[in-house]
């Protein structure tokens, strides 16, 4: 949850007059103007390749080469009340499109700073030798945007074998879920953050203290859930695969230990169990077994969530982005869950979000692949 004063959270279940600020610029950021906010959208996903996404309709402000574009030009947004703005992140215009009447608005489609990475492919095979995680991390990402800050938010920085990628500089550093990238080997993801900069830290879990509530009548102004098996795993087999002529070492396994969740690994079908369901992810970063335990583990946490889904709206509440853990107040009880996607009206509308929630109580235990056990 992002940091406010106590005036500002103190104000937040009334009515407010609510602030954004447009600016934009066609020189990389090094100056900006200012354009009249109109309406629109946030949305700040840890589900899509792109952190933040803006949908917002200006004036003020011509269309081309000189105006907005979709070659040059940056947006940074800032919202919240007068006195007090919060950054609600630094775009890449992807699509604009403008009225000819009197009003002459623009409205614009924008992403943040991931869609710079994930086009910027590698012309040859690249190697990198070995060296710090957030080094090499940092280095890729200069390469694109010189300007690029990292903040390194892990109590590890391993350092990574010798490695070698043909083509795809985006999923070196964390694509998705699949891709054997830097964050997954260290148990982590790697996004732009709400000011442009970058920001490696750990998976959340629903293990994590709950920032925020959201009850009926107070905060919560609607809600559904859906249930589904889809995604969702209950064991992590991390293993390694050397590259460099190194000994091989034991793969790190992550799995579902608690007997009281509808996923714990020890109870099998016949049993009225969910079984073993194993998720197998192989790279060439991992260095050690401890190194794979940990990536598993990250990895796994969000995969035990995704079996059971909530979707909420509440009363307009920018301090809410994914990773926070929170607790949802429904007529069926007290839901503790993790956003995974928040979208702002910034117009000061209802803030919705989705999450995802399940019964088990902790995020996996680490352990070796010998003990990973369906059975009854």
């Amino acid at each position: 949850m992002r940091l406010v004063s106590r005036r500002f959270a103190a104000v937040l279940p009334a009515p407010n007059r609510w602030v954004t600020l447009v600016e934009w610029s066609n020189d990389g950021g090094q100056t900006w103007a200012t354009a009249t906010f109109v309406a629109g959208s946030v949305t700040e996903s840890a589900l899509s390749i792109t952190r933040w996404r803006a949908e917002i309709t200006l004036t003020g402000v011509e269309q081309g080469a000189d105006g907005i574009n979709e070659y040059s030009t940056r947006l940074r947004i800032h919202h919240g009340l007068p006195g007090e703005l919060l950054a609600m992140g630094v775009y890449k215009v992807r699509s604009s499109s403008w009225t000819s009447d009197a009003r002459h608005q623009v409205s614009i489609v924008a992403t943040s700073f991931e869609c710079y990475m994930e086009a910027a492919r590698f012309i040859t095979p690249r190697t990198f030798a070995a060296q710090r995680a957030s080094t090499l991390v940092l280095t890729l990402l200069r390469e694109v945007q010189p300007s690029a800050q990292l903040d390194w938010r892990l109590a590890d920085d391993p350092t990574l074998p010798k490695i070698s990628e043909p083509r795809d500089r985006w999923p070196l550093i964390d694509g998705t879920r699949d891709a054997i990238s830097i964050a997954r080997s260290v148990g982590a993801r790697i996004y732009c953050g709400p000011g442009g900069e970058w920001i490696a830290t750990p998976v959340p879990s629903l293990e994590d203290d709950a920032v925020w509530t959201a009850a009926p009548g107070q905060a919560l102004l609607v809600h559904g859930e859906s249930l589904s098996d889809e995604g969702v795993y209950n064991a992590v087999v991390a293993n390694g695969q050397p590259t460099d002529g190194s000994k091989p070492f034991a793969p790190g396994v992550a799995q579902d230990l608690d007997p009281t969740s509808p996923t714990y690994v020890g109870l099998g079908v016949d049993a009225g169990g969910f079984g073993l369901r194993p998720l197998f992810y192989t790279s060439q970063l991992f260095t050690t077994t401890a190194q794979a335990a940990r990536a598993a583990q990250g990895m796994l946490a969000p995969l035990l969530g995704l079996r059971q889904q909530v979707e909420f709206t509440s009363v307009h509440d920018p301090r809410l982005q994914p990773g926070d853990v929170g607790i949802v107040g429904t007529v069926k009880g007290d839901r503790r869950v993790i956003l995974d996607e928040v979208t702002h009206d910034l117009t000061g509308g209802p803030t919705s979000a989705q999450t995802r929630t399940t019964a088990t109580r902790y995020a996996g235990q680490v352990s070796t692949v010998g003990e990973v056990d369906g059975g009854e």
